[in-house]
Formats: C-alpha cells, structure tokens, sequence
C-alpha cells in the first residue's frame, strides 16, 4: 500500500510541476511571441482616477491565425495589454496603419484602413464613447 502511495505522489507531483511549466512558458513565452508592434495612450484627464488608456497591439501567431489588432481600454497605471477591457478588434491591420486619437478625455476615435475587417466593436464603455472611421 505504501508503495502506491508512493507511486501516486510522484504522478500527482509530476503534473503538479507540467501544469506550472506550461503556464509559465505560455504566459511569458508564447503570449510575448505573438505580440507585436504596440503603442497607448491616455486622456488628459486632471483626475487620475479618471483617466483610461487605450493600448493598441498587433497579434500574429503565424500562418494559422489572421493578424488582429486589438485595442484595449485600462486603467492609466497598469498594463493594458494584459488586464485592459477589449473594445475593438480589426483583422488583417497592423497597428501601425491604425490611427487613434483622444478627441476629448471622453471620446475615443479610431481611425483604420477600409480593407481591414472588423471583427469585435464596442460603441461605449468605461464612460466612453467609441468612433470608428474606416479610410
């Protein structure tokens, strides 16, 4: 009995230790690699507790997978990218040809190549109002 006892503590340890390997490799390794060009930026808001920033990111995981931008509304202080709130997704853009502007520190625009798709849009959150202009 105690053997398997044993036995059993190894298994679990075992894939104890892969589970944690594999949320670390896919965490800091393949989330990073899909990345690419990214930029934020955020109201001018002289309250800071009310200031959003959007971050926009371009992610391409290779042949399998369409080139998304995405845009992401956070909080100033913190990493968009990984704790923001999607509210835009184009495919087929890189987020070097979308342009985004703050027009006032409560509507956000996003302007974006007309061969681009839209996948996933928002018209407001967070307080903000959502444009988007395709050229």
């Amino acid at each position: 009995m105690k053997k398997i006892a044993g036995v059993a503590w190894k298994l679990a340890s075992l894939v104890c230790t892969l589970y944690v390997c594999w949320l670390g490799f896919s965490a800091f390794i393949l989330r990073r690699m899909c990345d690419q060009g990214s930029y934020s930026i955020t109201t001018s808001d002289s309250d800071s507790d009310r200031k959003v920033k959007a971050t926009v990111f371009t992610t391409d995981c290779g042949a399998m997978t369409a080139t998304r931008t995405i845009i992401r509304f956070s909080n100033a202080f913190v990493d968009g990218r990984t704790f923001g709130d999607t509210v835009v997704i184009l495919t087929g853009v890189d987020s070097g040809k979308v342009r985004s502007v703050w027009t006032n520190n409560r509507e956000f625009v996003v302007k974006y190549p007309g061969a681009a798709s839209l996948e996933f849009a928002v018209a407001r959150t967070h307080g903000v109002s959502i444009k988007l202009e395709p050229e």
